[in-house]
C-alpha cells in the first residue's frame, strides 16, 4: 500500500473513495490546497498551483466519439492493435494517463486492462472509473511490469505503449490544453522505455504497439510495420 495525501475541507468517509483504498492509505490535510489532490462536492480533482484544478470524466470522452462512426479497418490505430470484432481482442494500456487512447481503444470494442503508475494520476482515474459503467475497462495502479500473475491469469493479445516524450520544437501557442499540461508537470518523461521494450518482447506478448510523433524516431528495433494517422504513428512490433 502507497501513501496518498488528500486535501479536503471535510471528513472523507471510508466508503468514499472506496476504489483508491485498493491501492492507498489515505492520509486527510483540511489545510488549504495550494497543490495537490483535492476532495470537495463528492468530487476529486487535482489542483496545479499554476493552472488550476483537473479531473478526469470518463463518460465524457466516451460520449465525444458517440457520434462518430469509426471503422477498425481504416483506423490507423484499430489496424495496428489488430482489433478485430466486439470483445474479441483484449488489449493492455501500459501508460493509461488521461485515458483518451484507453477509451478510444474500448469505442473500437477491445477490452482494455490499463496500468498508471503515477498515484496522483492514477487516484483520478480510479474515481473517474466509478462513475463510468463498463465491464471492459479496468484501471491498475502500478507498473504493468509488476503484474507478472495478471499477465498470466488474464494475458492480453496486444501491448499497447504511449510514452511521454519531450515536445520538442512546438511554440508557446501550441502548447497543449491545461489537462495536458498539468498531466505532463505530474508525470514527466519516460525514461525507461528500452526496459519496457525488453520486457514486452519477454512478456510471451506476440504484439506490441508504440505510439510516436509522425516524425519521431522509432523507440528502438525497427517496427515490423507503421501505421500512420494525422497527428501519431503507431509502430508495430511482432515477437
Amino acid at each position: 500500500m502507497e501513501d496518498l495525501f488528500i486535501y479536503s475541507e471535510t471528513q472523507i468517509e471510508p466508503e468514499e473513495l472506496s476504489p483508491l483504498r485498493t491501492y492507498f492509505d489515505i492520509e486527510q490535510s483540511s489545510q488549504n490546497c495550494v497543490e495537490g489532490l483535492l476532495y470537495r462536492d463528492n468530487e476529486l480533482y487535482y489542483r496545479s498551483k499554476e493552472r488550476g484544478d483537473i479531473q478526469f470524466n470518463l463518460n465524457e470522452l466516451w460520449a465525444s466519439h458517440q457520434n462518430k462512426k469509426y471503422s477498425i479497418n481504416r483506423e490507423p490505430l484499430a489496424k495496428s492493435l489488430g482489433i478485430k470484432g466486439q470483445g474479441m481482442t483484449h488489449v493492455w494500456d501500459l501508460t493509461c494517463g488521461s485515458a483518451k487512447d484507453s477509451i478510444l481503444i474500448l469505442k473500437f470494442g477491445a477490452r482494455v486492462t490499463a496500468f498508471e503508475r503515477n498515484p496522483s494520476v492514477a487516484a483520478l482515474l480510479l474515481s473517474a472509473r466509478e462513475k463510468f459503467n463498463s465491464n471492459s475497462f479496468q484501471i491498475n495502479f502500478g507498473s504493468a511490469l509488476d503484474y507478472a500473475e495478471l499477465l498470466k491469469n488474464d494475458p492480453p493479445d496486444v501491448l499497447y505503449y504511449d510514452p511521454m516524450y519531450p515536445e520538442e520544437g512546438k511554440k508557446k501557442s501550441a502548447l497543449p490544453r491545461k489537462e495536458m499540461q498539468v498531466f505532463r508537470e505530474l508525470v514527466g518523461n519516460d525514461l525507461d522505455e528500452e526496459e519496457v521494450f525488453k520486457w514486452a518482447k519477454g512478456s510471451g506478448v506476440k504484439r506490441l504497439v508504440v505510439k510516436r510523433g509522425v516524425k519521431s524516431p522509432t523507440l528502438t528495433a525497427r517496427p515490423s510495420s507503421k501505421y500512420i494517422g494525422k497527428s501519431a504513428r503507431y509502430d508495430l512490433y511482432i515477437f
